[in-house]
C-alpha cells in the first residue's frame, strides 16, 4: 500500500489512509459522545477477487474491482 504524498490518501483508491482514518474515526466517535448521537461505521470485506497476474498496460481484476468499489464508496459517503 502507498499514500499520497501528503499520506493522508491511499495513492490507488484516494480513499484515506489508515492513520488519517483513524484519527477521523476518533474524532467522529468523540463528537458523537458528546452530542449525544448515533454513529454507524461499516466494515466492508471483498472476498473471492482473483488476483491473475496481467500484462504491463493490463490492470489486473483484482486493481479493477478494488477501484470500483472505492468509488462506490466515494460517491455514497463522506470519504
Amino acid at each position: 500500500m502507498t499514500f499520497s504524498h501528503d499520506g493522508l490518501r491511499d495513492s490507488l483508491t484516494h480513499l484515506a489512509a489508515p492513520p488519517y482514518f483513524y484519527e477521523n474515526l476518533r474524532r467522529e466517535l468523540a463528537t458523537a459522545e458528546r452530542n449525544n448521537s448515533h454513529f454507524t461505521l461499516i466494515r466492508f470485506q471483498l472476498h473471492n477477487i482473483p488476483n491473475v497476474d496481467q500484462t504491463p498496460d493490463q490492470d489486473s481484476i483484482y486493481e479493477v474491482a478494488i477501484l470500483s468499489f472505492a468509488e462506490i464508496i466515494k460517491s455514497a459517503t463522506r470519504a
